[in-house]
């Protein structure tokens, strides 16, 4: 295990901050770690039981637009499941009177210390938040019996959505 010898902000953003920490290493050997802290994020598998709700919308990191399951992130001392439910409202203008915690994963462990959690949405009812000023979202439903051939498709699917399509089959699959 690595022993933290001292941490700085080497970057302070909206939903991030850069640390840069030098740790002493198992082999007493001294290494610099640039770790991302990052605010929880949020992702909904939400559905009608016949349609999954997507998202599709522009990622500037990647330079395109993708399909995704809802999501975004918790804000401070926000409770998780309020999350899920506020950021339904706000990407595809439904609410729901159910959520299930599906999992919970590390995106990125090797540099990043966000934990995202997946929740099933079931019994959804019109409800609608405005929405974020910078975000451009389309929305697109998703028969449940494509699930498969989206995610087969050989396509840039994103881990949230790839991971919470997957626990939803399986979850219906018993």
């Amino acid at each position: 295990m690595e022993k933290v010898i001292s941490k700085k902000i080497i970057y302070q953003g909206k939903i991030l901050n850069l640390e840069l920490r030098k740790v002493k290493l198992e082999n007493n050997l001294i290494a610099n770690r640039e770790i991302v802290i990052h605010k929880p994020g949020v992702s909904i598998v939400a559905t009608d039981n016949q349609y999954i709700y997507m998202v599709k919308q522009y990622r500037s990191a990647i330079n395109k637009s993708i399909l995704e399951i809802p999501a975004g992130l918790v804000e401070n001392d926000e409770n998780i499941e309020y999350a899920a439910s506020r950021e339904l409202q706000e990407e595809i203008g439904f609410n729901a009177k159910n959520f299930e915690l599906l999992t919970k994963f590390y995106p990125s462990p090797g540099f990043c210390d966000e934990v995202t959690y997946i929740y099933l949405a079931t019994e959804l009812y019109p409800s609608k938040l405005p929405e974020d000023n910078d975000e451009f979202i389309e929305v697109v439903k998703l028969p449940i019996e494509e699930i498969e051939s989206f995610l087969n498709a050989n396509d840039y699917v994103d881990a949230k959505t790839a991971l919470g399509l997957t626990m939803f089959l399986l979850k219906n699959k018993r």
